[in-house]
């Protein structure tokens, strides 16, 4: 994989929502699956807190944004769209560590989240390109046509040894996204 930089999807990149459809649909989301428990006032605070977590993360106050997200989490520990924003904020910061800790909490609340298992698939390349492989598969059977995905995996799956499959997922990719014929 010489030459070629993966990048790590934040915000509205991430899917074709814009960011606050995707903040009010990932509340909406983390409500349902805690079986609706909170109270009306509290999921204004959630929201709130979410949203100045995202002002602050778009304005480059992380520090902010963190303190915001965690408090999220305090009050909704499964909500997994704190736990994403967070593990940007560790991966912008160089804890890859931290940020694959953070994107596998996400994951753990929403096993389809793709922002998530895309960043931590990012992440994992170098120091565990099977799971990061694992990752890309999960995302192709999720979204078939995610360009990006199926690129990574098969740069990930040349540099494996497994040449012909790379390529077939290579081509594929630049056939849905032809910018992507720049990159390889």
């Amino acid at each position: 994989m010489a030459g070629v930089r993966l990048s790590l999807r934040i915000g509205a990149k991430a899917n074709s929502w814009s960011k606050s459809v995707r903040l009010i649909a990932g509340v909406c989301t983390c409500l349902l699956a805690s079986g609706c428990s909170s109270s009306l006032s509290s999921s204004g605070q959630v929201i709130s807190r979410l949203s100045a977590g995202l002002a602050a993360q778009a304005r480059g106050d992380y520090a902010t944004a963190s303190a915001d997200y965690l408090s999220v989490l305090a009050s909704q520990p499964g909500n997994y769209i704190a736990w994403y924003d967070l593990g940007v904020i560790a991966g912008h910061d160089g804890g890859a560590a931290q940020a694959a800790h953070d994107y596998s909490e996400a994951i753990a609340a929403n096993p389809n989240y793709v922002p998530a298992l895309y960043n931590l698939a990012v992440t994992d390349t170098a120091s565990d390109p099977t799971r990061a492989l694992s990752l890309y598969r999960r995302i192709v059977v999720l979204q078939p046509d995610d360009a990006e995905a199926l690129f990574n995996e098969g740069l990930l799956l040349e540099s494996t040894g497994q040449a012909a499959l790379g390529r077939q997922d290579v081509v594929k990719a630049v056939d849905l996204d032809p910018s992507l014929g720049q990159k390889g």
